[in-house]
């Protein structure tokens, strides 16, 4: 495979992330706690990212959530 990358595979977990996040907001929790929770699902499967990068991504990928 020389000179070829390999596509990203999309993460796993991301849908129990947002499910996590969406149902913190659903149960009236403040947005900064449902954040909070979404990162705590992220790290439990990805014991290496740091909370910073943790709390990126999932930022990332809640933000539509946010938005509404």
């Amino acid at each position: 495979m020389t000179g070829q990358t390999k596509p990203i595979e999309p993460c796993r977990c991301r849908a129990a992330v947002e499910r996590a996040y969406r149902s913190m907001q659903r149960s009236g929790s403040a947005d900064s706690i449902a954040l909070e929770v979404a990162v705590r699902v992220y790290r439990h499967h990805h014991p290496e990212a740091s909370e910073d990068a943790a709390l990126t991504r999932v930022e990332c990928w809640v933000q539509s959530y946010t938005l509404q």
